[in-house]
């Protein structure tokens, strides 16, 4: 079972996708694909910080894994220098996690288009307890001067 130290190295990070911030908040993890041709995943720990009342992790916290897995395949099936937003995501909450629990966030691109991308996700705990479901759209934006007519505009270029 992969963990925080693994030492197993990465698949390659497109250069534009970021794991601090946001990620280090939360604990995510990037973590090596369970297949090799699947996408890499996301792991996390649940401590004490994410938790709402009652002792359950919030949804959020799941939300934002699987938005970050599905984020994270996504970007792998785009276009040469493009980047991807979450256009739509669908979070279907399943059971509660705890502190202690070691969540894993994988899945699949099921449709890989010239402007969009779809991509279902799962997310377990390490011994394979569904927590929750997603699917997410993601829309491939150009990055840099290539950005549309706002940015073009911008940069005193014609549209």
């Amino acid at each position: 079972m992969p963990s925080v130290d693994d030492p197993t190295p990465l698949p390659p990070t497109p250069a534009d996708l970021s794991f601090g911030g946001f990620w280090e908040l939360l604990g995510m993890v990037p973590i090596p694909p369970a297949r090799p041709d699947g996408p890499g995943r996301v792991m996390l720990r649940v401590g004490e910080h994410h938790l709402r009342s009652l002792g359950l992790m919030h949804g959020g916290v799941a939300a934002a894994m699987l938005d970050s897995f599905t984020g994270r395949a996504a970007s792998a099936s785009s276009p040469p220098g493009h980047h991807v937003v979450t256009i739509q995501l669908n979070v279907h909450f399943v059971r509660a996690a705890r502190v202690g629990d070691v969540l894993i966030a994988d899945g699949e691109v099921q449709h890989a288009g010239r402007r969009t991308a779809v991509v279902r996700g799962e997310l377990r705990t390490e011994d394979g307890r569904l927590i929750a479901t997603a699917s997410g759209t993601f829309m491939h934006l150009p990055i840099g001067p290539m950005a549309g007519p706002d940015v073009a505009r911008e940069q005193g270029a014609e549209a």
